[in-house]
């Protein structure tokens, strides 16, 4: 689980700010909302709100960003390499580095990784562990500006070999993360550094976006695991959808002849042209009524439809393997009966999976089960820059009720709109 996020001087941030989702002392429904690592609980649904054009996107944007980055998933030699831009609004900050923290649990060990990066240059990177309630130094990387190359300390608990160090700083390039040049290298293995590369890897749902795939990656789920299929339907059945079973059918569709002509003259394939028929997946819906059953292609279906058959999935995820879910408008296409039962699902049954997400659905601020220390409000300041709030601390007694604080605008984050007569 993630305890806290900092982020400075990126897309529209520029003083530091902090996503916390370590709890009060509030005990409204901990047994549900609330997890407990080490001496801290932790906030299983984190929501975000503010206006339009507040930052909420772009706090979620840097954060997805950061995870990726950690273990070397986004790297100039594959192509995917984009360091998101820091503030522009001044010319001081655009000259500054963009610097970003994570606190963060693998199991029940607490860790912390920083990072500070200038002009795509990594400057300073650290990460350390805590496995016996004391911090120990898992790796430290410092840029040396003067031999233009990055200088590596290892935690002395690690036990790596002076040739593992040596291979390692080798691979460790101007924009290349430790971990992720660590996974590049042909050394030795480094059980810890295999733990945490493992864990960015695996313990992270796709970020979920208005224009996510999230078809394909619940067909890519429901075709892997048959559990997943049996989970999503029972989820779509108990949604009120009318639907009584999930078909995947594999087709064949060939190139169209224009498309067929341009791969042909494509000088690196003409020892190895590729079929032209190609296979894919297809979802179709089975709908059973008392008189008839059909087969409905998923296109046929409503955007709501679809978008719930891809949260069941995300949903799987989050429950069976604790996994964390970034969401940006969490409740796009969705009536707000079904946002509720999603949410309200996940806080039920899962032990430990995590929901960060930005939202305008306010009608969830009067939701019980949403605690003021799971609110955080993103506001635009005079200078164009993001500011986050925490609705906790703002101090409001528990008989007042903040959708009403928040529609009144003593919380911020809401637009501000001018008159109506043009």
């Amino acid at each position: 689980m993630i305890q806290s996020f900092r982020v400075k001087n990126i897309l529209s941030i520029r003083d530091e700010q902090v996503l916390n989702f370590v709890t009060t002392s509030d005990d409204t429904y901990e047994d549900i909302c609330l997890v407990n690592k080490g001496s801290v609980r932790l906030q299983k649904l984190n929501l975000i709100y503010g206006a339009n054009a507040s930052g909420k996107s772009n706090v979620l944007i840097a954060l997805s960003w950061l995870l990726r980055f950690i273990i070397g998933k986004i790297d100039k030699e594959d192509g995917s390499y984009m360091m998101l831009a820091p503030f522009l609004l001044d010319d001081k900050s655009r000259e500054e580095p963009t610097e970003m923290g994570l606190v963060f649990w693998v199991g029940d060990v607490k860790c912390e990784y920083s990072v500070s990066i200038l002009k795509d240059v990594v400057q300073y990177e650290k990460m350390v562990h805590y496995p016996l309630g004391r911090a120990a130094l898992i790796y430290e990387r410092r840029w040396n500006r003067e031999t233009t190359s990055s200088e590596i300390t290892i935690g002395s608990t690690l036990k790596v070999l002076a040739k593992q160090k040596y291979v390692l700083e080798g691979q460790v390039l101007p924009y290349l993360t430790v971990l992720g040049a660590y996974k590049k290298s042909n050394i030795e293995r480094i059980n810890l550094f295999e733990d945490l590369y493992a864990y960015f890897s695996d313990q992270f749902l796709p970020i979920l976006a208005r224009d996510s795939e999230m078809v394909d990656f619940a067909n890519k789920m429901v075709k892997k695991f048959p559990e997943v299929k049996a989970f999503i339907t029972k989820i779509l059945q108990l949604a009120d959808f009318n639907i009584s079973d999930i078909v995947l059918k594999e087709e064949i569709k060939e190139i169209p002849e224009e498309i067929w002509r341009e791969i042909q003259q494509i000088p690196s394939l003409a020892a190895n042209m590729p079929e032209r028929t190609v296979t894919e997946d297809r979802l179709y819906f089975e709908h059973t009524t008392p008189n008839h059953t059909e087969e409905l292609l998923y296109n046929n279906e409503s955007v709501g439809t679809n978008r719930m058959y891809g949260l069941a999935a995300y949903l799987f995820f989050l429950i069976i393997d604790n996994e964390i879910m970034l969401a940006d408008e969490i409740e796009s296409s969705l009536h707000y009966d079904l946002l509720r039962y999603f949410i309200s699902l996940f806080l039920m049954n899962s032990d430990g999976g995590q929901i960060i997400c930005s939202t305008h659905s306010i009608l969830l601020l009067d939701e019980p089960f949403v605690r003021r220390d799971s609110i955080h409000i993103c506001r635009k300041s005079a200078n164009g820059n993001t500011e986050v709030v925490r609705a906790s601390d703002f101090g409001l007694r528990k008989d007042v009720s903040i959708l009403n604080a928040y529609r009144e605008g003593k919380l911020g984050g809401m637009p501000k709109l001018g008159g109506l007569v043009l």
